[in-house]
């Protein structure tokens, strides 16, 4: 068990690199885009992401996921290559499909989403970047499901280098604002597409799969509803915001997102990439619910973890990062959307459940009602709160839809969770960080200090409140020993 928890920490470790390489230019040109956007346009570009991101939840398909819990099954073991051009095929033909068909409304949706004709090029971008996306997802996949990290890193790496390059050429000295955006994620994503395309020839066998793709797409199509629900879920809120309030409250909210966030991306994506191959292939092991219930913990404990520490210094890394006014008070949001996470994390893990028992159509009615109710939340709160009604929606949602989607996991396929410790977790962290407003006014030194001693308390709170396992506090005072005196360790251990 604990070489199986080092080999999904190791294989997190690389992921994450690769997952954050692309991502990471974000937070790089956080300061150039606030210095060249305002935050009425930065509130355009919210919009613009979340529609890029519903584009890709309907003409994906869900086949990327299909693809997973196809590949390790044994009755197909002699036709992964196969399968591989199949999917991939069908997603080109999805992808150019759906470019053609909204290119004959350029006009009318730029009026919709932006309230001006003037933005039918941008949405062209964003129409052939998100075909460009769907159709990377599955080779990016495949590696994921063959376990090759260094692979996805250094490929995921290139596409980040050119696409700060190619943003910052476009942005600062072209100064084409949110399409100069596009252009540099339009020119990254194809340079990653050529360096793949080695990989993506290895793997194929030209011959195409019309039975297998049959039944996947019988898998994923409940699987569709959920990523549509998933990603109306994530991004209901700008459109409620533009709907019920004004650009500039939607740029505030995406800003603060856009901080918060960086937790999914950088921790719970990255070790979800490690952790959901390593749960697919084990699913017929007779250790796999213990598995599945420390590495739950563990995650839930990190992740929390990091949004504490998000938490507690938002302000001071959102004046760092935003060179204009308007976008600090985003920092109070900035809790809020990252306790969601938490919850979105714990949905994930426990997740597998549903997956395994074949499911899936439970979950996409369950994600279809919670954006349905985080609509309903949005309406109600948006216009008393803004920016920050819409927050307390997400938070809300994710934290009824972690309940409701907890229940049917258990009952499908039974895993024992630490429930109890990871409520420890979840309301030690709450109390650390609403403590910490009270340092808001406090001169940058006294307050930067308060929150460091707040931070290290959480995991020395835990002991206290008998989180730890006797075995896990005999290997932390091990690496602490370890740590501390390296030369007596090792004596010891050559005794």
């Amino acid at each position: 068990m604990i070489k199986k928890i080092k080999l999904a920490v190791k294989n997190s470790f690389i992921f994450s690199f690769g997952n954050i390489a692309p991502k990471i230019i974000g937070l790089l040109l956080l300061p150039i885009i606030t210095d060249r956007l305002d935050i009425a346009e930065y509130g355009g570009l919210g919009i613009a992401e979340a529609t890029t991101q519903v584009l890709i939840a309907v003409f994906s398909l869900g086949l990327y996921q299909a693809f997973s819990r196809w590949y390790w099954d044994k009755n197909y073991k002699n036709k992964q290559k196969s399968m591989f051009f199949t999917v991939l095929i069908f997603v080109i033909f999805t992808s150019i499909l759906m470019i053609f068909s909204f290119s004959f409304f350029l006009k009318p949706i730029s009026i919709l989403l932006f309230d001006t004709p003037d933005f039918t090029y941008l949405l062209m971008l964003m129409l052939v970047t998100a075909g460009l996306q769907i159709i990377t997802q599955i080779p990016a996949t495949l590696m994921k499901l063959q376990q090759k990290p260094v692979l996805f890193s250094v490929s995921n790496l290139f596409r980040f280098i050119f696409n700060l390059i190619f943003t910052i050429l476009f942005i600062v000295v072209l100064d084409k604002k949110i399409i100069g955006i596009y252009e540099g994620i339009l020119a990254g994503n194809i340079i990653y597409l050529l360096i793949i395309l080695g990989y993506i020839v290895k793997n194929i066998e030209f011959k195409f799969e019309y039975k297998i793709l049959k039944e996947m797409l019988n898998f994923s199509y409940p699987l569709i509803l959920s990523s549509i629900g998933g990603v109306l879920l994530t991004y209901i809120d700008r459109y409620s915001l533009k709907a019920l309030s004004e650009f500039s409250e939607i740029g505030l909210y995406a800003f603060g997102y856009k901080i918060a966030n960086t937790i999914k991306v950088f921790i719970v994506k990255s070790a979800q990439l490690a952790l959901s191959p390593m749960k697919y292939k084990m699913m017929d092991d007779k250790d796999n619910k213990r598995f599945y219930q420390k590495s739950t913990t563990y995650l839930i404990f990190f992740v929390t973890f990091c949004v504490v520490g998000l938490s507690l210094f938002s302000m001071e890394a959102i004046k760092f990062l935003a060179t204009k006014h308007d976008y600090w008070d985003a920092y109070k949001i900035v809790p809020l959307i990252s306790f969601s996470i938490i919850f979105i994390a714990l949905r994930d893990s426990i997740g597998i459940g549903l997956n395994i028992a074949k499911k899936t159509k439970i979950l996409a009615s369950i994600l279809v009602g919670m954006a349905v109710m985080n609509l309903i939340l949005n309406i109600i709160l948006i216009p008393y709160f803004g920016s920050y009604g819409a927050a307390f929606a997400t938070l809300i949602t994710h934290f009824i839809f972690f309940i409701v989607h907890y229940k049917f996991s258990q009952k499908y396929y039974f895993v024992p969770y630490e429930i109890n410790k990871i409520i420890k977790i979840i309301i030690l962290s709450g109390l650390i960080v609403g403590v910490s407003f009270v340092s808001v006014e406090w001169k940058l030194i006294y307050r930067l200090l308060f929150k460091m001693l707040l931070l290290f308390s959480f995991p020395i709170g835990l002991y206290y409140l008998k989180f730890y396992d006797d075995i896990e506090l005999y290997r932390i005072k091990g690496a602490w020993n370890k740590w501390k005196n390296p030369l007596r360790w090792k004596k010891n251990l050559l005794k």
